[in-house]
């Protein structure tokens, strides 16, 4: 928060850790930088708004958040579980972090918002081309399609 005054952090959906959180928000003196959404059902407008979007789960799949904040163009900062590394291109569209790290997560967000407009730009851009070179519907449809294909050749032959 010093070192970036100008920067506000918003929290989106639900969650057991909230009250826990907004208390240790308040106790930081915090309260009118940190905004606790909830739930949002249409992210959006609030995509459009932001410079960077980061994900902090302890366990996950593969996120769909992820590739809607990459869809946004907006560079992402992730931690190294489950499928995220796949989707995030460490150093080009983001950053992978180490696990439940907190200061690998503000670090790599620093990163991000110490980068100039054009670059940090650039790297939400890398992210965009990267879900619609990989992640759009028709290209995983096409993935499925093309492993049943070969599958079916193998047993065939």
């Amino acid at each position: 928060a010093n070192r970036y005054p100008d920067v506000a952090f918003a929290i989106m959906g639900e969650g057991e850790l909230r009250g826990e959180l907004e208390r240790k928000v308040d106790r930081l003196g915090l309260g009118e930088r940190v905004l606790f959404l909830g739930s949002v059902p249409g992210i959006a407008p609030y995509l459009r708004q932001s410079h960077v979007a980061c994900l902090s789960s302890h366990s996950e799949g593969f996120s769909n958040s992820v590739v809607e904040y990459m869809a946004a163009g907006l560079p992402v900062v992730v931690p190294d579980v489950g499928g995220l590394a796949e989707a995030v291109q460490d150093g080009v569209t983001g950053y992978v972090v180490p696990p439940d790290s907190v200061n690998a997560l503000a670090d790599g967000l620093s990163m991000i918002l110490d980068l100039d407009e054009p670059q940090r730009l650039r790297m939400g851009e890398l992210g965009r081309q990267r879900v619609e070179q990989n992640f759009t519907m028709e290209r995983q449809l096409i993935a499925h399609q093309d492993t049943y294909v070969r599958e079916l050749q193998m047993v065939t032959s």
